[in-house]
C-alpha cells in the first residue's frame, strides 16, 4: 500500500511540475531600434555579435536616416510608435534629432524621445550639447570616438614636425564647427598656423562634393598636414575624394577617424583611432547594463574609450616618400589593401583618376 502512495506522489509531483512550466510566460527576446546615419557599419556589426557572443535574445530593427537630415524627423516618428527596450544611435547628427540637446530637455520639450533608454556612439562632442556631465541627467548614455584633440596634435608631431595645419570641413556639421573652434584655439596655444576651408554649398544649403578637389588644391601648397577631423562629409561620406585627391597633390592626410584610413574608400597617410569593432563593442556592454542589469542611462558614465590605434597607411607614405621614425615605427599598426597599392600605381603612372557622385 505504502508503494502506492510513493508512486501516487511522484505522479502528481510531476504534473505539477508540468503545469507550472507550461503557465510559465515565454521570455521575449529585447527589441533595439538601430538609428543609423550612413548604412550598416562594423560598430553596428560589432554591436549585434556582442549580443550573438553572450547568447542574449535580441531582435534589431533598422532606421536608416541614409545621410540625409530629412529622414530624421519620420524616424524619431517611427521609433516612438514601435516603442523598443533601447535605441543604438549612430552620430551625432542621429542622436541631437532622437533626444535634442540638454537644453530642450531641462525645457521640458517632448518633441524628442525621453522614455526609451538610448546608448549612443560615435558622437564627436557629447558635452557640447548632449550633456554638461558624463551622467548624462536623463535618458542617454554613450561614448566618443575621439581622442583628446592635443593628443592627436601630439601624435601628428611624433610622426612629422609641422608648422601648418589645413582642414577642409562641412560648416553645416555641428561636430566639425565644434572641431574647427578647438582646432583654432589650440593652433595659438601651440604656436602654428591653422588653414581652414569649408565646403561651398548649393542652393539648398547643403555642401557639393564635387568641390572637394578644387577646395584642397586650393589649400594644398600652404600646408604641410591635412587634417582630417569627425567630419560625416569630408572624413565619412566623400572620404574616397578627399584622401586620393590629397594623395594625387602630395599632402600628408591625418585622420581622427578609422573610416578614412582603414577601410575601403579611405587612404589618409596616418591616424590615431578608436576601432570600429571596439566601439561597438563598448555601445553593447553599455546597453547589456540597461537591459539585463536594470541600470538607468543616467548611471552609466559618457566617456571616450581608452585605448587608441596609431595607424599607417603604407601605400600612401611610401608615394609621400614620408617614411616613420623609428621609434613611430615599433608601435604603429601597418595598413595595406591591394585596391589601396593598385592606386597608387595609377598616381605614380599618372593615369588619371575618377570618382563616382551620388
Amino acid at each position: 500500500m505504502m508503494f502506492y502512495v510513493i508512486a501516487l506522489c511522484l505522479l502528481l509531483a510531476q504534473i505539477g511540475a508540468v503545469c507550472a512550466q507550461s503557465i510559465v510566460p515565454e521570455k521575449k527576446p529585447f527589441r533595439i531600434a538601430m538609428a543609423l546615419w550612413r548604412g550598416e557599419t562594423d560598430i553596428d556589426k560589432s554591436f549585434k555579435q556582442y549580443f550573438r557572443i553572450k547568447n542574449i535574445d535580441v531582435e534589431f530593427e533598422y532606421f536608416d536616416a541614409k545621410s540625409n537630415k530629412d529622414n530624421l524627423p519620420l524616424i524619431v516618428t517611427q521609433i516612438k510608435e514601435k516603442k523598443p527596450d533601447l535605441i543604438f544611435s549612430w552620430g551625432t547628427t542621429v542622436t541631437e534629432k532622437l533626444v535634442g540637446s540638454y537644453e530642450s530637455f531641462q525645457r521640458g520639450d517632448l518633441s524628442y524621445i525621453r522614455d526609451i533608454p538610448v546608448v549612443f556612439t560615435i558622437v564627436s562632442y557629447p558635452f557640447d550639447k548632449l550633456a554638461v556631465d558624463k551622467y548624462s541627467g536623463r535618458n542617454i548614455t554613450g561614448s566618443s570616438h575621439l581622442a583628446s584633440l592635443s593628443n592627436q596634435i601630439n601624435a601628428i608631431r611624433s610622426y612629422k614636425e609641422f608648422t601648418r595645419l589645413g582642414i577642409i570641413y562641412n560648416s553645416e556639421e555641428d561636430n566639425s564647427k565644434a572641431n574647427v573652434k578647438e582646432l583654432r584655439e589650440l593652433a595659438q596655444q601651440e604656436r602654428f598656423m591653422f588653414i581652414e576651408r569649408s565646403i561651398p554649398l548649393d542652393a539648398k544649403g547643403q555642401p557639393i562634393p564635387e568641390m572637394i578637389p578644387s577646395v584642397l588644391e586650393e589649400i594644398a601648397a600652404q600646408v604641410d598636414v591635412l587634417y582630417m577631423g569627425p567630419d560625416s562629409f569630408t572624413a565619412g561620406a566623400h572620404q574616397r575624394v578627399t584622401t586620393l585627391t590629397a594623395l594625387w597633390l602630395r599632402v600628408m592626410t591625418f585622420t581622427s577617424t578609422e573610416s578614412a584610413i582603414e577601410k575601403e574608400g579611405g587612404y589618409a597617410s596616418i591616424g590615431l583611432v578608436s576601432t570600429y569593432k571596439s566601439l561597438g563593442q563598448f555601445a553593447a556592454y553599455q546597453a547589456e547594463q540597461i537591459l539585463l542589469h536594470g541600470k538607468k542611462p543616467e548611471e552609466i558614465p559618457i566617456e571616450p574609450l581608452k585605448k587608441f590605434t596609431f595607424i599607417v597607411n603604407t601605400p600612401s607614405i611610401n608615394y609621400l616618400a614620408n617614411y616613420p621614425p623609428l621609434f613611430v615605427a615599433g608601435y604603429a599598426k601597418y595598413q595595406q589593401r591591394a585596391e589601396h597599392v593598385e592606386l597608387v600605381k595609377r598616381l605614380r603612372d599618372k593615369r588619371p583618376l575618377t570618382f563616382k557622385w551620388p
